[in-house]
């Protein structure tokens, strides 16, 4: 009886298992250095066309990182490829290429960030857009 008292005087003050435990994961250096690439536009082979009219940009990436994902299909592509989504905004396709660039040291290591913006991104945009 005297804890449940004790715990009712104290609500601000969560219990050691009230929340999971979570860790700071830091990104890598490698992973600051290939971001840095990513937003400055150096080096990229690959480049992607996003959106139209008015809104239309085209966006450098490096096959090296996208070829991590082989969903993408990027390995076996030519040099200097042009990959268009005239339906997708840019700042959407934007932070999709750019979460592939994010990596964290450790085997349980999982950046929340590439997560975040991917769930972002979905939020954000039709599912048709994706589709095409």
């Amino acid at each position: 009886e005297k804890k449940m008292l004790a715990i009712g005087w104290y609500p601000h003050t969560p219990l050691p298992d009230a929340a999971p435990e979570t860790r700071c994961v830091v990104p890598t250096e490698l992973s600051h250095r290939l971001c840095s690439l990513f937003d400055a536009g150096e080096y990229c082979d690959i480049h992607f066309q996003a959106g139209t009219g008015l809104s239309a940009a085209s966006i450098g990436a490096h096959r090296i990182v996208l070829r991590r994902n082989p969903a993408l299909g990027v390995e076996q592509s030519p040099s200097d490829v042009q990959v268009n989504f005239p339906d997708v905004p840019p700042e959407a396709l934007r932070r999709v290429l750019r979460a592939h660039y994010m990596e964290a040291d450790g085997e349980e290591a999982c950046h929340p960030e590439p997560r975040a913006a991917l769930l972002q991104v979905q939020k954000e945009t039709n599912s048709e857009d994706w589709a095409k």
